[in-house]
């Protein structure tokens, strides 16, 4: 199975969220240096990014809701104690945990906390 490779990010000029292809540019007419973008369908859909919002898409659900590195999401009931979790690109892969400041507390394996049957997962922030 081939893997989907997609960035997500705020935009600089408005605030929303763009998802796509992900890459930066140095401008030698700007001070600031290198500049963050992501192309959103075809070639002229370029948006400026804050870098600092640019997460990777790391999982997929059933129900095709995407979940990018940093996500706060919710799945709907509780897990030992907890309802609220993040998803990291971790060393080893993917960690899913509810500490939101990425230590790692207790890890949950995706497939085992996001099983098929669950359909109340939305996504509540982002780090």
């Amino acid at each position: 199975m081939q893997r989907e490779i997609k960035f997500r990010g705020k935009r600089v000029d408005n605030g929303e969220w763009v998802a796509g292809h992900y890459y930066t540019s140095k401008y030698q007419n700007k001070n600031d240096g290198v500049r963050h973008f992501i192309s959103y369908g075809d070639h002229w859909g370029n948006y400026e990014v804050i870098p600092e919002t640019v997460g990777q898409l790391l999982f997929k659900t059933i129900c095709d809701l995407e979940l990018f590195d940093g996500d706060i999401f919710d799945i709907g009931q509780t897990v030992n104690g907890q309802s609220e979790f993040v998803i990291t690109q971790g060393v080893y892969g993917i960690d899913v945990n509810y500490n939101f400041n990425r230590e790692r507390k207790y890890e949950y394996s995706i497939q085992d906390l996001l099983r098929d049957d669950m359909d109340e997962i939305k996504i509540i922030g982002h780090l």
